[in-house]
């Protein structure tokens, strides 16, 4: 887990315009996509909301779609595949892997 200002700091050194990271950040967090720190606390983001972090600012036009362009983006799944049967065939390849040890 990292601070919000930690992984904003890694953002910034991928060429990203910070005032423009940190808006996007406070949008994800009043959208609830992100987690919010408790009072005067910065939020702690894990793996997984640092990415979604960094996926709305690479893709978002506008800031005030921030996350509307995050969770059209999250609903994407690869050849128009619904997300179980994505993990179906995992899990499938999984046991195959397995026995074959």
């Amino acid at each position: 887990m990292a601070k919000l200002a930690d992984v904003l700091s890694a953002i910034d050194a991928l060429g990203f315009d910070p005032g423009r990271s940190k808006v996007v950040a406070t949008r994800l967090r009043d959208a609830g996509v992100i987690p919010a720190g408790g009072p005067a606390q910065s939020p702690n983001l894990n793996d997984t909301d640092a990415l979604r972090l960094i996926l709305a600012i690479a893709v978002t036009s506008k800031i005030r779609l921030a996350d509307h362009d995050h969770d059209v983006y999250a609903g994407l799944v690869p050849f128009g595949m619904s997300s179980t049967r994505i993990r179906h065939i995992l899990f499938r390849e999984r046991l195959s892997t397995q026995s074959s040890c």
